[in-house]
């Protein structure tokens, strides 16, 4: 049987029940979240980002709404010189199954996030420690920027951004 991933970008008022319950769950699996307010947060997202395999969602990723105290602490550790509101939109919640790694999903649902942030316009930022996730940010146009920090979760964080005029 041949493989058929297919891809979606929504609104979190777009996405049904079941989608957004998925999306929850993928979230928690990948252990770098905090549970409390969770559900509150995807559905402050901009836009949530899908890959499904014969229709179940074995990929996800954002363009999330960073809260106020997150990005604060973001800017003290990486010694950017931002205001707390200036980091608008982040690249986050992404997860992709195991067995579905190493297939590129995690890469296409952030292109199409990315393609349908050039709608919305804004300044879109990732932290990361991971250096394929650096490397498809820096092949996107985005820019390194402030210094490498520990974070909770990761080592070595780096923070990235891109400014998208629409």
């Amino acid at each position: 049987m041949e493989e058929t991933f297919k891809y979606s970008v929504k609104r979190p008022g777009e996405c049904n029940s079941s989608e957004i319950g998925k999306f929850h769950e993928l979230v928690l699996k990948g252990k770098k979240v905090q549970k409390k307010g969770l559900k509150e947060r995807i559905q402050n997202c901009v836009i949530l980002g899908f890959c499904t395999y014969n229709g179940e969602i074995v990929g996800i990723s954002s363009i999330k709404r960073p809260q106020k105290s997150y990005t604060q602490k973001i800017i003290k550790k990486a010694n950017l010189e931002r205001n707390w509101d200036d980091l608008e939109y982040e690249i986050g919640y992404s997860f992709t199954e195991e067995e579905f790694r190493k297939k590129g999903i995690s890469t296409q649902i952030k292109t199409n996030l990315i393609e349908q942030m050039k709608i919305i316009g804004g300044k879109i930022f990732s932290t990361t420690a991971i250096s394929s996730s650096q490397r498809f940010l820096k092949e996107k146009g985005f820019n390194q920027i402030g210094n490498s920090y520990d974070g909770e979760n990761d080592k070595d964080l780096k923070y990235y951004e891109l400014i998208i005029k629409n």
